[in-house]
């Protein structure tokens, strides 16, 4: 598994975690500046909740984003775990 898994809303990049978040809480992670970490704040600012993932080799792991509360902290919850095959790409 990766130290510092990249995660996902819709496919575009949102970041990377420091750490391999599993459970609700606030982690770090460092924005990565493009579609995907804009999208996920608009959609906080309307008061969405963006659902977003990352894969671990063996899972998909898929998040809530519940806010932002400060520069470089996410809070989490609703983890899914999905366990890939063969064919997933």
């Amino acid at each position: 598994m990766a130290q510092n898994p990249e995660f996902s809303l819709d496919g575009m990049t949102v970041g990377y975690f420091r750490g391999q978040p599993r459970a609700a809480g606030c982690y770090s992670y460092l924005p990565c500046r493009g579609p995907g970490h804009r999208r996920m704040g608009e959609l906080l600012r309307e008061g969405g909740v963006p659902t977003c993932y990352y894969d671990d080799g063996k899972q998909r792991i898929s998040f809530e984003v519940r806010g932002r509360p400060a520069y470089g902290q996410l809070e989490l919850d609703g983890f899914r775990f999905l366990m890939r095959t063969k064919n997933d790409a």
